[in-house]
C-alpha cells in the first residue's frame, strides 16, 4: 500500500492507493472533502451579472426589430423588382423576428410554467 498526500488549500488530504497488478485502485471508504457552504456571490458581482445580462438582453430585442426592417426592406425590393427568392428570404426574415420577438417575451413565463 502507497501513501500519498495532496496539499489543499485549507488543509492536507490523504489517500489511499492500492496496486493491483499494473492498475492503482482507491479503496470503497476513501475518505470524503467536505464542499463548501453556499455563501452566494458577493454584491459587487451580482450587480457586475445583472448589467451583463440586461445588456444582453437589450441586444437581443434590438437584434430582434433590426431582423424585421431590414426583412421588410428585402420584402419591398424583391418584390418592387419582381424577384420572387429575394421576397421569400425577406418574409423568413420577418418571420423569424417576429417568432424570435415571441419566444423573448413568452419564453421565461412558458418556462416558469412548465416548472412548477
Amino acid at each position: 500500500m502507497l501513501l500519498l498526500t495532496l496539499p489543499d488549500l485549507a488543509h492536507q488530504a490523504v489517500v489511499h492507493v492500492v496496486h493491483v497488478g499494473h492498475l492503482a485502485v482507491l479503496p470503497a471508504q476513501a475518505p470524503v472533502v467536505p464542499n463548501p457552504p453556499a455563501g452566494g456571490l458577493p454584491p459587487d458581482a451580482q450587480n457586475k451579472l445583472n448589467g451583463l445580462l440586461s445588456l444582453i438582453k437589450t441586444l437581443a430585442l434590438y437584434s430582434f426589430g433590426a431582423t424585421f426592417f431590414i426583412g421588410l426592406i428585402v420584402f419591398t425590393a424583391g418584390r418592387a423588382a419582381d424577384h420572387r427568392r429575394g421576397a421569400t428570404v425577406g418574409t423568413l426574415m420577418i418571420l423569424a423576428s417576429v417568432g424570435g420577438g415571441l419566444l423573448f417575451g413568452l419564453g421565461p413565463g412558458l418556462i416558469q410554467m412548465m416548472a412548477t
